[in-house]
């Protein structure tokens, strides 16, 4: 289950390109890793536990830097990262940790 994988706020969501999701209770990995994927869904973020998760989905470059670009925090795009070590996701990480400063 996601307990330990991302942080997931609790309720109940419609959430579109998606479903209808109760976070209220552990939440699968494949629907956690699809909410984290869906941009329309801000209320998530991601757990040292999500990274191999990620891995396994084998994401490019580009999809990495769309996730770095959405994050709300300095140890979440340092996880994300790890993910895809690309020189280009190393260059918008670290710009997007200086916005944060």
């Amino acid at each position: 289950m996601s307990k330990n994988n991302f942080n997931i706020r609790p309720g109940v969501y419609v959430v579109p390109n998606f479903k209808r999701i109760d976070c209220t209770v552990k939440v699968s990995n494949a629907d956690a890793i699809a909410l984290y994927l869906n941009k329309d869904f801000p209320f998530i973020t991601l757990k040292e536990g999500g990274v191999h998760l990620l891995k396994k989905e084998r994401l490019n470059a580009k999809q990495v830097c769309q996730l770095i670009l959405r994050s709300k925090s300095v140890e979440e795009v340092e996880l994300l990262v790890e993910v895809n070590g690309a020189e280009i996701v190393k260059k918008i990480a670290i710009t997007k940790i200086e916005s944060f400063v």
